[in-house]
This record gives structure tokens, sequence and C-alpha cells, in this order.
């Protein structure tokens, strides 16, 4: 017989009842074993030490891309999954781009759970046909110069009357923009909007004072996925 092999799964969640369930989880799986740790730091130094197959990261509303890359750069060969309540396009899209190719959502039952992680282990893509679409669709979209214009005026911070003003154009026309851009770029909001402009479009010149857009977390998703071969390819959407 063959030998089993083992794949190990790094799982950095805060809560402290969900840590104490998940450890139960993975106690009886034979095929998984799971290291679950609450610290982000903590979690950066186990990476970097056991260099898992698999990195969950529990995003929750303190939830940063940074923390991703720090631990992406400890353990680049570990498979990085998402574990959501919700997620924006717009944070998915940055997220596939540095790696991510799980997104899972909480919602899920532990056994749904478990074969995700499996499913990820074995190079599957584990995130909703319709997300995954989204993210790709996010890179082909073709925006005007006054659209791209009006994104980045809306990624500064400023108001309907404003961008209105700074484009010479009316308060209505700007809403009409901004409908139409909401549909094309999948977006929900002008938060979701900002920072799609922020992370692929150059900031206008002028003396437009620079204003940081909220954190934000929006439209969440349904489970209906089928598994999705890893295409390294993807990882570079965001390259021209």
């Amino acid at each position: 017989m063959g030998t089993l092999e083992i794949a190990t799964v790094l799982i950095h969640c805060q809560h402290p009842i969900l840590t104490l369930g998940i450890q139960a989880l993975f106690e009886k799986r034979s095929d998984l074993r799971a290291v679950v740790t609450a610290g982000a730091e903590r979690a950066i130094d186990i990476a970097r030490s056991i260099q898992p197959d698999v990195i969950v990261l529990d995003m929750n509303s303190e939830f940063d891309l940074g923390f991703l890359r720090a631990i992406k750069r400890q353990s680049p060969d570990s498979k990085a999954v998402l574990w959501i309540e919700s997620i924006s396009t717009e944070l998915a899209f940055q997220a596939f781009n540095l790696g991510v190719i799980g997104i899972i959502n909480k919602t899920l039952s532990p056994e749904e759970f478990v074969q995700d992680l499996r499913s990820v282990a074995q190079g599957n893509i584990r995130i909703e046909p319709e997300l995954m679409d989204a993210i790709i669709m996010a890179k082909t979209v073709k925006l005007t110069k006054r659209e791209s214009e009006l994104v980045m005026l809306v990624a500064q911070g400023l108001k309907n009357k404003e961008i209105g003003a700074e484009l010479n154009i009316t308060e209505n026309t700007v809403k009409a923009y901004l409908s139409r851009l909401f549909q094309k770029l999948n977006v929900k909001d002008r938060l979701d909007l900002a920072l799609y402009g922020l992370k692929n479009l150059k900031a206008p010149s002028g003396p437009i004072e620079h204003r940081q857009p909220n954190a934000f977390l929006s439209s969440a998703f349904s489970r209906n996925a089928a598994p999705r071969a890893f295409d390294p390819s993807l990882l570079h959407l965001n390259k021209d």
C-alpha cells in the first residue's frame, strides 16, 4: 500500500470558540493536519517554519491585504484561502492577484469546509463561478478617459457636485456616469469603485487634495461552486 499523503493546513482565526471547533473538526482527519493560531505575527512565524500546504485566513473587519502579502512572502508555495462572510469583487480581485485560490464562505457546513480545503490542497480553485467571472471581468473592462478621470476623483473622496465642477459637467451627468460605471465594473457602491481606481488607475494630475476612501466589505456570495484547476497565469491579470 502507498503512503497516505497528509496536507498541512495553517488556519488563522481570532475567535477562541471557533478555534476550539476547528481543532476538533480536524482531529480525526487522516489526510489533513490543522495548525490553528490567533495572532497575525504568530501565523506568519508558523508559516515560515512549517511551510504549510494550505493557509486559511479568517477575513474579519480587521483583515487587510498587508497580512496576506506578509504571510505569502514567508511561505510562497502555500495555497492561500480567505474564509469570509462577505467580500467585494475588487477585494477578491486583489486577493486573487496575490495568490489566493480559495474564497470560502463561513456559512458552509463543517464537512463542506473540509472538502473545499482538500480541493485547494490538490491545487483546485475554490471560488464561486460568479465571483471568479467578476474577478476576470474586472481586468478586461476598458474605461474611457472620462470614466477613468471620474473614477479617480471618486477615489480622492470628492462628492458628485465637486466632481462635476472638476470635469465641467453637471451633477446629474456625474450620477449617470456613476450608475453606468457600477454596472460596467460590477461594483456595488462608490467605496468599491474608489478601491478599483486606487488599484488599477493612475491618479490625475492637478491640485486636488488626496483623500483615502474608507475600508469596506460588500456583496456576499452564494455557494454553487465546482472545482477549477489552478492556472498560475491568472495570477497576472493585473499586469499589462
